[in-house]
């Protein structure tokens, strides 16, 4: 019991010390304020700048799971697509991870580029609303070579510099670099399976267009990919199947002949 009280009591002193070294530190800070303030401003100024020169961006997300199942449109049909851009072989959550890298191909998000959106109650390319949201143009003001003016039109297969120069452009903003984040990313959950898409701009309309169109395109590319070759197939047996049948009716309508002309 005794043991206990000297316990406590050395506790209660603990306590004690530890109350009057804030109350020390406190006094500390009020007799020297204006160092304070002093140190403090130019943190306060920094970090109010940031905030009110940071603009507010939205952010979309999209999640989503690839059939992996053996056979048929599975994961055998995404490997194959793959194969097309020497990223094909494996399975799993390592293939899962190169179907995000297909995501960010230039393919998928050209075609999501050059499609017609509403934005602002404006109906145009996304690639032409990032142009004028985040207006390049005032950035190509100087320009000489036509980009201050620029946009895309409808002829996308156009292949001059300037056009590739842009689309370049929009691109490396689109799926980011070294020096900016993306506009756009994604990732997977190893556990789970499940992928994720993201996209953040300063417009809403923006974020929610441009990962939904990304998505369409991709599993448009997917879809299409994987059925291809059952198509040639199915393609293949229907020519064969037009074919008997022209024959069935030339061969119906010979035996008709015959009979008719025997009565």
């Amino acid at each position: 019991m005794e043991q206990e009280n000297r316990y406590i009591e050395e506790d209660e002193i603990t306590l004690k010390e530890l109350i009057l070294k804030v109350q020390e530190y406190f006094w500390e800070v009020v007799r020297n304020w204006k160092w304070v303030v002093l140190i403090t401003i130019p943190f306060v100024v920094f970090f109010g700048y940031k905030a009110i020169s940071t603009p507010v961006t939205y952010t979309a997300e999209l999640t989503f799971m690839v059939n992996e199942d053996e056979g048929g449109s599975g994961i055998g049909g995404m490997s194959a697509i793959l194969g097309q851009f020497g990223v094909g072989g494996g399975k799993g959550k390592n293939n899962l991870s190169k179907i995000l890298d297909l995501a960010k191909s230039r393919n998928i998000i050209q075609q999501a580029m050059f499609d017609s959106v509403t934005i602002n109650n404006r109906e145009d390319k996304i690639g032409n609303h990032i142009i004028l949201i985040y207006e390049y143009h005032e950035t190509w003001k100087d320009d000489t070579t036509g980009l201050k003016q620029f946009l895309f039109d409808n002829n996308t297969d156009q292949v001059s510099k300037l056009h590739n120069r842009v689309l370049k452009s929009i691109y490396s903003r689109i799926i980011g670099n070294s020096k900016m984040p993306g506009l756009f990313s994604n990732g997977v959950d190893e556990d789970t399976g499940i992928m994720r898409f993201n996209s953040s701009t300063v417009n809403e309309e923006l974020s929610i267009n441009l990962c939904n169109k990304i998505y369409e395109k991709l599993a448009t590319f997917y879809v299409t990919k994987t059925i291809e070759k059952q198509k040639e197939v199915f393609d293949l047996m229907l020519q064969r199947v037009d074919s008997l049948q022209k024959k069935m009716q030339n061969t119906e309508y010979r035996l008709a002949t015959f009979k008719d002309s025997y009565n």
